[in-house]
């Protein structure tokens, strides 16, 4: 074994822990470095791969389901650059009108069902894509090959809010 890639969040708290501190672990063990990724960006690659006529004009957003109105969310275009920021938003009837009224938006994860019962806009497009093994092992080899590695002492869970019991 190489190394140990594990998604830092957003997600799940308990999840994220558990996940981060079992890699964690394995890589301290076994001298191997850790490759942390953001699993809305795992979730982007898996659209991306997903969409079988792609352009450069589509957008892809994840959406994690984050409870109540809310949900974590990012968009990426087709290279996977960083369109808007990792964030927890509340979804309301004009969230992405500026940006739908120039590109069209692949909508995907748990949180996109949510957002489909408030939008409707003709550069809005849903898709049931699950996050992939494969975009995982694909993004997690390319920053093996970049010797991007997470340090194991201070990665911490992206978690974009506060938890509440």
């Amino acid at each position: 074994m190489t190394a140990v890639s594990v998604t830092t969040g957003p997600g799940s708290y308990t999840g994220l822990r558990v996940g981060i501190a079992s890699a964690k672990g394995l890589c301290y063990a076994l001298k191997i470095p850790m490759i942390g990724l953001n699993t809305l960006e795992v979730m982007a690659h898996s659209s991306i791969k997903a969409t079988e006529q792609g352009t450069d004009n589509f957008l892809y957003t994840p959406m994690i389901d984050a409870r109540r109105s809310e949900v974590f969310t990012a968009t990426y275009d087709n290279r996977l650059n960083e369109i808007l920021p990792a964030s927890v938003m509340t979804l309301e009837d004009q969230s992405y009108n500026d940006i739908l009224n120039q590109h069209t938006i692949i909508f995907s994860g748990s949180g996109s069902q949510k957002w489909a019962k408030i939008i409707s806009h003709k550069n809005a497009v849903f898709q049931d894509v699950k996050i992939s093994p494969e975009s995982l092992a694909a993004l997690a080899y390319r920053k093996l090959e970049q010797s991007d590695f997470s340090n194991i002492l201070t990665t911490d869970a992206l978690y974009l809010k506060e938890f509440y019991n």
